[in-house]
């Protein structure tokens, strides 16, 4: 592997990620005012409430950034505990559409992408310069996903890397703890996703091990949490609930691995396998959120 190509791979992932921080910014910066009055009256029903957290994240692109916004209201006493939760439930639906999302082919659509952000910066309307950054980062994900995966797939073609990873991906429990450090490390389960993604559309005969990963991610997702819950009793709670959450849903789905794993086999004859990962994420969530619905909350309390 040449210094040349782990450069391209490093320019390319550190665009992508500039452009999920940035877009996250500005469409919190952009749609702020909206946000507390959409979360203050339409949180009453556990059902929309699931919907709001999935709706906000696929706009915002960050279910990190979804938890914190609606923590500060935990804080204000706009949102109660249970309201808190099932925001909660719905991000993690929310946040497995990034990778269908970022399967739109919009590379022809580069240079407009350039020029209506560069017009858009220098009009002197109000919010132009946030509208103007926000596309702006919407071209960075879309170009820095198209060179990662260029330069992803030669890294990934090298014999040594590739053993490496077939060694790695082969216990299921591993593979499970290497995912939950890469989403403490990267803290963004969109962006460990593509990383899985890539891996699983360079080498598909480490789908097994990827399926653990991915369900790891979904555990190491929930420290974003934890870092604003140190000094707040009630936010800890809340914490705790989103681990616990995704830690049970990861063991369910754990113990049936082999048979879920053949079950997504079977799948890659009528699905492209560029949606594969993306579908069994959602799939993950889903069930989670289906499974605490129908099985933990059955009492249907108001919220």
């Amino acid at each position: 592997m040449n210094i040349y190509l782990l450069r391209d791979f490093l320019i390319s992932f550190l665009l992508f990620i500039l452009g999920f921080k940035l877009l996250a910014k500005n469409l919190k910066l952009i749609m702020s005012y909206k946000l507390k009055e959409i979360i203050n009256t339409k949180t009453n029903n556990r059902y929309k409430t699931i919907l709001i957290g999935l709706l906000l994240t696929v706009i915002i692109q960050s279910s990190s950034a979804v938890i914190l916004i609606v923590v500060s209201f935990l804080k204000l006493k706009i949102l109660n505990i249970k309201q808190m939760k099932y925001l909660i439930l719905g991000s993690n639906i929310g946040t497995t559409i990034t990778l269908f999302i970022l399967e739109i082919e919009i590379e022809k659509y580069f240079i407009y992408l350039v020029v209506a952000a560069t017009i858009l910066f220098f009009l002197p309307l109000k919010k132009s310069k946030n509208i103007s950054l926000l596309i702006f980062s919407i071209f960075l994900i879309f170009y820095g996903i198209d060179l990662f995966g260029m330069t992803f797939q030669k890294i990934i073609s090298n014999n040594y890397i590739n053993l490496l990873l077939n060694k790695s991906l082969n216990n299921s429990i591993f593979s499970l703890i290497i995912g939950v450090f890469t989403a403490v490390v990267l803290q963004s389960s969109s962006t460990a996703s593509i990383l899985i993604n890539n891996i699983y559309l360079a080498n598909p005969n480490l789908l097994k091990g990827l399926l653990a990963v991915l369900l790891g991610v979904n555990i190491g997702t929930t420290s974003t949490i934890f870092l604003v819950a140190l000094k707040d009793k009630e936010i800890f709670k809340v914490a705790k609930f989103h681990l616990f959450f995704n830690l049970f849903n990861a063991l369910f789905f754990l113990l049936f691995l082999t048979p879920f794993y053949y079950l997504i086999i079977s799948l890659t004859n009528l699905i492209s396998d560029n949606y594969i990962i993306a579908i069994v994420n959602l799939i993950f969530n889903v069930v989670g959120v289906l499974g605490y619905i129908l099985v933990i909350d059955r009492k249907r309390q108001p919220l």
